[in-house]
């Protein structure tokens, strides 16, 4: 048997005889304790928001030339809705494809091995983004080659351009666009940005 606490009986048997249940009930909730469980309660069944962002990743079963490593093809997502959008879906895409992504022909550079390999990530006010790395080169064998260096900046950029905000891409390891330029064996051209030293320009807004 449910037992009516203490307070919630005082106050029915303070009540005038002959009181409308509707005006009891009301005068009930206003008592501590109920009159914040209605939103509380409504606040709980509320759906969680969420984004819905693109990774993009080899498919050869979506390719037009196989052989083009620098072909990619998105492959959706629906993550928790995050102020750090750029951030968010860079980590998803450094841990690379989920296994239904494989099933359905997804591959990728990446892997659970790389999860941790985004440092920091910043835009500024022209739309250049700034992405730093770990150096994480020892669990990248392929971008050794030519073919893994394409898919490498055809994925982290094919990823990036999906926001509008994003006109140019910068990487660096730990801090030094010109180690990341040395390693993907990609010319360094000082008036573009590709060369700056650290620290990287202040950020504006993360897409």
């Amino acid at each position: 048997m449910t037992r009516i606490p203490a307070r919630l009986t005082a106050a029915l048997a303070a009540m005038p005889r002959g009181l409308p249940w509707a005006a009891a009930l009301a005068v009930l909730l206003t008592l501590p304790g109920h009159a914040q469980a209605a939103p509380a309660a409504e606040a709980a069944a509320r759906p969680a928001a969420t984004m819905v962002l693109n990774l993009h990743f080899r498919n050869e079963r979506l390719a037009d030339d196989p052989e083009n490593c620098a072909e990619v093809h998105p492959a959706q997502r629906v993550l928790p809705a995050s102020r750090g959008v750029g951030r968010a879906v860079l980590n998803q895409l450094f841990a690379g494809p989920s296994e239904p992504e494989q099933a359905a022909g997804f591959r990728s550079l990446f892997s659970p091995a790389t999860a941790g390999l985004l440092r920091d990530i910043r835009i500024d006010a022209e739309g250049t983004i700034y992405v730093d790395l770990h150096d994480l080169r020892a669990q990248l064998p392929e971008v050794d080659t030519a073919c893994g260096r394409a898919q490498f900046m055809a994925e982290v950029e094919g990823t990036l351009r999906q926001f509008r905000t994003v006109h140019r891409v910068v990487l660096a390891l730990e801090g030094e666009p010109r180690r990341f330029n040395d390693w993907l064996q990609l010319p360094c051209v000082p008036e573009k940005g590709a060369c700056e030293e650290p620290p990287f320009p202040p950020p504006a807004a993360v897409p």
